[in-house]
């Protein structure tokens, strides 16, 4: 019987202690039990690490300043208490140094199921790499490379497919050594000292026939050379009013013209009517050029049509050649008539 009752004394008295330790606080040297959020509260020299409300723990700093905090549903947050994922930074910079010189760093992003490294990759090398690497090391990554050379550069498959340097030298395939220098296996252009650029403005509907290639002079800023969307070609002029308009000389071996009127042959046909000679001369005296030919003024507002041009003239030419050959006649005919004149002339003087 005194056993028992000895028992159940102990039992009252643990029962006692354990309901204070869920309703009040006490403090051990350092360690804090705190009762009201069921947490534990470490601290010393005015660092702290608490077990809030729900389950989570908080580290704070003097003053009882939030630094860190994790959630019972594991977001952690860095200058935030309400992290909104597995990891909330707020109020700073995220860091990862080496010791000296080492380079030895990483920052991966791994798919769960695979070692495929996905979305952003940090290398040892300070490049950062957003895209897919594979567990062979194969990538097919966009790459901004920073060190020294502060070079951007697209790769695939672990080869370089394009490159922008500090200096704005752009590289397709190729080291850049021009504003634009672009290659290609087995050839290479380089666009040397010029602008380089393709626009477009507008709405859907003229898309198309705003767009535009050209190529600008660095010195004076002009254009050398555009492809507008309607096809028009200029070369020195911003302006093409043709498919091919050139402000400035044409140096060209040949010239092939396709003809959009007939030729003059028919100037040689039977009943072609040439004009006489005497209605040519009054023509010529009132309006100071030939027929069919455009007048200096006319020229000089409108330019000239090459192969229109080119024809007229032709048929000048042809029209010129039957008037030779009209003249040769007449003379013909007036020296046969005075060598007959001549001997009609002796015979008169032999009957004397």
């Amino acid at each position: 019987m005194h056993n028992t009752k000895t028992i159940l004394i102990i039992a009252i008295l643990c029962s006692v202690v354990a309901v204070n330790s869920f309703a009040q606080s006490w403090v051990n040297d350092n360690l804090l039990f705190n009762t009201a959020d069921r947490g534990i509260q470490f601290y010393g020299g005015g660092e702290k690490i608490i077990g809030t409300a729900a389950w989570g723990i908080q580290f704070q700093t003097s003053n009882s300043t939030p630094r860190m905090t994790l959630l019972n549903n594991g977001y952690l947050g860095i200058g935030t208490v309400t992290p909104a994922e597995k990891l909330t930074l707020s109020g700073g910079k995220f860091r990862i140094e080496d010791p000296g010189n080492a380079y030895s760093n990483y920052l991966y992003s791994f798919a769960a199921i695979s070692n495929y490294r996905s979305g952003l990759v940090m290398e040892s090398n300070a490049s950062v790499n957003f895209g897919l690497t594979g567990p062979d090391n194969v990538a097919s990554v966009f790459r901004w490379l920073s060190i020294n050379n502060a070079t951007i550069d697209y790769s695939t498959n672990n080869n370089e497919l394009m490159r922008l340097q500090k200096d704005g030298k752009l590289g397709l395939g190729v080291a850049p050594t021009a504003t634009l220098h672009v290659f290609v296996p087995g050839s290479s252009s380089v666009v040397n000292g010029m602008n380089l650029d393709v626009q477009s403005f507008g709405n859907t509907a003229n898309a198309f026939a705003s767009h535009y290639f050209r190529i600008r002079d660095i010195g004076g800023n002009s254009t050398a050379f555009i492809v507008k969307g309607s096809g028009y070609v200029g070369i020195n002029t911003a302006n093409p009013d043709a498919y091919l308009t050139v402000k400035g000389d044409i140096h060209a071996k040949e010239v092939r013209v396709d003809m959009s009127v007939p030729g003059p042959d028919y100037v040689f046909e039977k009943d072609y009517k040439l004009l006489p000679l005497s209605e040519l001369s009054l023509f010529l005296a009132k309006n100071k050029h030939l027929p069919e030919v455009p007048s200096a003024t006319e020229m000089e507002k409108d330019g000239i049509n090459v192969g229109d041009m080119n024809m007229t003239l032709l048929k000048k030419v042809e029209e010129l050649t039957l008037y030779v050959i009209q003249q040769q006649e007449e003379m013909k005919k007036m020296m046969t008539e005075m060598e007959l004149q001549k001997q009609e002339i002796q015979k008169l003087k032999s009957n004397r």
